[in-house]
């Protein structure tokens, strides 16, 4: 018997598994402009980073970067942002923490 390759992690299934099986918990993208990356947090969880990011809706991470991209271009700390925009960022992240 032969099996179809998984087409989460391209990995042989078992029988009567289907590819949700495989696939990994819900994940928030959000770009941190603290740390100048991407991080992952899980969805139904309490984000780990208290610094300065948004959150983007995004299925996968390349959907996260070129939503990251078409909203605050290439900057990757907050810095490298113009002045509008950094006060943009830092409301979100006020708004999501409570503290204004």
């Amino acid at each position: 018997m032969t099996t179809k390759p998984c087409t989460c992690l391209k990995q042989p299934l078992g029988p009567g598994e289907s590819c949700d099986a495989h696939q990994l918990p819900p994940t928030t993208y959000a770009w941190c402009f603290s740390h100048g990356t991407l991080h992952r947090f899980p969805k139904d969880g309490t984000p780990w980073c208290t610094a300065t990011w948004v959150a983007f809706t995004a299925t996968y991470e390349a959907e996260a970067l070129a939503a990251k991209h078409a909203a605050y271009g290439d900057a990757q700390f907050l810095h490298d942002l113009p002045a509008g925009k950094q006060i943009e960022v830092i409301e979100i992240a006020e708004a999501r923490t409570g503290q204004l």
